[in-house]
């Protein structure tokens, strides 16, 4: 390690120290991994913890995804392999109190101890404001796990602006070989086409094309969205403010 970088964690566990200056003690135990006051039981405990903050803060970040898309989110946040890498950051290698070699399991076990032990000493509000200082930049960049399924990765996106959108089948038939549906969003003026041997696989092309548009317009997963509009899945006929020019085909040979 360069000076610079022993210079940074010093500082950023100096941080760490100050949410601490009312109860010291608690910090020393929550950094401490060996011996019967190991941090193991805190970490328990601060493990809970972090999962109420992070899942608080997701759900006001993102308030039109559904629970599967936030749970993906919050497990990023707050996986072993992560929170070893923010106790390295903050220089707790060299300040683990341990017998033996710091594992990367005993680093991420020793954030959720201090996390702990923050809220021990100062209640949910200085937690809270540990879990800021540790994952703030993580919790700022973090993004929705996007489905391979064009379908659902449409839905995210326009739910989280509130955007109506619809599928409504303008050829084929049920046993018949070839369908075109057309995905109607109304307030961006965009009808994309998919034509497909069923029904479920001409809605995934027309979801296809959907997002290809999207991405052209730059629309992407909105956070802090105001409210989500209801998504209507009612089919419909017609929608005369949008012209037939603005589709976009894919043909497909019948069978």
């Amino acid at each position: 390690m360069n000076t610079i970088e022993g210079r940074a964690e010093t500082s950023r566990f100096a941080q760490i120290e100050k949410i601490f200056n009312s109860n010291p003690e608690l910090l020393k135990q929550a950094i401490t991994r060996s011996g019967e006051n190991n941090n193991r039981k805190l970490a328990f405990f601060g493990d809970s913890v972090l999962g109420i903050i992070i899942s608080q803060e997701l759900f006001k970040r993102f308030p039109a995804l559904g629970e599967n898309y936030l749970t993906h989110m919050r497990a990023a946040l707050v996986n072993s392999d992560t929170l070893a890498q923010v106790a390295r950051e903050f220089g707790l290698v060299s300040r683990v109190q341990a017998q033996a070699e710091v594992s990367g399991r005993a680093l991420s076990e020793t954030v959720e101890a201090l996390i702990g032990a923050a809220n021990l000493a100062g209640g949910i509000k200085d937690s809270k404001k540990l879990v800021k200082l540790l994952m703030s930049d993580r919790i700022e960049k973090v993004k929705p796990e996007l489905s391979q399924n064009p379908k659902s990765q449409l839905q995210i996106i326009l739910q989280s602006h509130g955007y109506a959108y619809s599928y409504s089948v303008a050829a084929g038939r049920d046993g018949e070989q070839h369908f075109e549906v057309h995905c109607l969003v109304p307030e961006l003026n965009i009808v994309a086409i998919g034509t497909g041997s069923s029904k479920q696989l001409a809605e995934k092309d027309a979801a296809d094309n959907a997002l290809s548009t999207l991405t052209a317009k730059g629309v992407t997963v909105k956070e802090n969205a105001k409210k989500a509009k209801q998504i209507q899945n009612a089919p419909t006929k017609s929608h005369p403010q949008i012209q037939p020019s603005a589709f976009r085909r894919k043909k497909i040979p019948r069978q």
